[in-house]
């Protein structure tokens, strides 16, 4: 990391050091508009909710590089630096630039206005130069990590100090590694650094979430996951020391998925802001390249933006923008997975509902078929009856990508030490339900939908 010019006081780490260099990207237009998106939507459950994308993007820097520093002092990046090229200083610099600027092409709304980005858009950009870059390895990217990279390589390029390797920045961020045949495919743990199952964007984001929030399930010893980091074998992993609070940072994981960002208020917010949304950009599809593409970035789109379009929605009566600002909320028959499994529907009817429910994932702020249909069957109005599905992505050694820890000379996986996660063997996928009680009653509503998946 570079020399210290000041430091700027975190909630969850208490000072973060900043270099001129830092300053170089942090004091942009581009930059300082992160403080103006939040890291979460779940403003309509936790109030005090309302970190950004900026405080995000520093904690990510400071834990990428004093990661860096354990692997340069464990002796890590000697063996990954073999034959690359690249000198220590060239790595650690990347590490710490590509954390910094991981979030840097984020939506506003984050995650619920990155379904707004139009992945073709954002890869012609540039005529190509995304694959340039990163080859055929950037088609699993996400819209965000991959508007990241485009704004990296048009803004950055020329902010960035020189010992900065912009190729091994850009994989970071979208997590696209080495292919076996690239001489540099010894860089995948440096890589995974920032984009893997557990790496410093996944650590700061779980121990602000829950600092913000109040919703702590586990304590998490950052320090000690920091230490425990090492390259072993070409892979990426923990040292034996760090594996109870790795467990703990799982745990802790899998609680705010469940309990959190999977949580049927925010389900039902974020639904509502994407249905509004939707209805906007039909009527005017030049709304939605103006926030949410390369140039709504660079002019700044943030969520003031997108609130002043819902506001607009709301001013013209659009029910799904009303229920935002005047908090007028349905209800749901279900609120969490396991009330869906103990539910009145039997074991085949809601696995039929389940699946023609996942089918609005595929059209986001769209009206599914189950929706309509239910909407007949209850004989109500549009808005009244609203479906949503929600997917918990828990940790789960035997389909996620693996943690691994080095005890006694040999990686070893996490299912292999630990067995599974205490969540992984609970329900995953399920539906939500939304009904308006002044419209009809529960018990109108679970006969419409048993008439829906007899």
């Amino acid at each position: 990391m570079p020399p210290t010019h000041k430091i700027i006081r975190d909630i969850v780490y208490g000072y973060i050091p900043v270099s001129p260099e830092d300053l170089q990207v942090i004091d942009t237009f581009l930059f300082q508009r992160l403080k103006r998106i939040r890291q979460l939507t779940a403003f309509s459950l936790y109030p005090s909710a309302n970190h950004t994308r900026f405080e995000h993007s520093l904690g990510v820097a400071y834990m990428g590089s004093r990661v860096a520093q354990t692997l340069l002092e464990d002796g890590s990046l000697t063996g990954a630096l073999e034959g690359t090229g690249l000198s220590e200083k060239e790595v650690v610099d990347t590490i710490h630039y590509a954390c910094l600027l991981h979030d840097i092409g984020h939506a506003p709304f984050s995650h619920v206005g990155e379904r707004f980005y139009r992945t073709d858009e954002i890869l012609s950009a540039m005529d190509g130069g995304i694959a340039d870059v990163l080859g055929d390895e950037q088609t699993g990217a996400d819209n965000h990590e991959l508007m990241t990279c485009l704004v990296v390589l048009q803004e950055y390029t020329d902010k960035l100090p020189g010992t900065v390797d912009i190729d091994l920045l850009c994989r970071m961020i979208c997590g696209a590694e080495y292919k076996w045949d690239n001489p540099r495919q010894t860089l995948n743990p440096v890589i995974e650094v920032l984009n893997s199952t557990y790496d410093v964007d996944r650590l700061d984001y779980v121990l602000r979430d829950c600092r913000t929030t109040g919703t702590f399930g586990v304590s998490i010893d950052h320090e000690r996951i920091i230490r425990g980091y090492a390259i072993r074998d070409g892979t990426l992993l923990f040292l034996k020391q760090a594996l109870p609070s790795v467990v703990n940072l799982i745990t802790g994981r899998d609680f705010l998925y469940q309990w959190l960002y999977n949580h049927h208020t925010v389900a039902y917010t974020d639904l509502l802001i994407e249905r509004s949304l939707r209805r906007c950009f039909n009527a005017d599809p030049g709304k939605q390249s103006d926030v949410f593409s390369l140039e709504g970035v660079r002019r700044g789109a943030d969520d003031t933006t997108v609130w002043g379009l819902l506001k607009l929605q709301y001013d013209g009566g659009d029910l799904y923008a009303r229920p935002l600002f005047d908090r007028s909320f349905h209800r749901t028959l279900w609120k969490t997975p396991y009330d869906f499994d103990s539910s009145e529907l039997s074991s085949p009817q809601r696995y039929r509902l389940l699946n023609l429910a996942k089918q609005q994932l595929q059209n986001p702020g769209e009206r599914s078929e189950l929706e309509t249909r239910l909407q007949e069957e209850t004989q109500t109005e549009e808005g009244e009856v609203l479906v949503a599905t929600r997917v918990v992505k828990h940790f789960d050694p035997t389909t996620n990508r693996q943690v691994y820890f080095w005890i006694s000379d040999d990686a070893k996986e996490y299912s292999e030490v630990c067995g599974s996660s205490p969540f992984a063997g609970g329900p995953t996928d399920y539906p939500l339900v939304f009904y308006n009680e002044g419209a009809v009653s529960q018990s109108e509503m679970v006969k419409a939908i048993q008439a829906v998946v007899p």
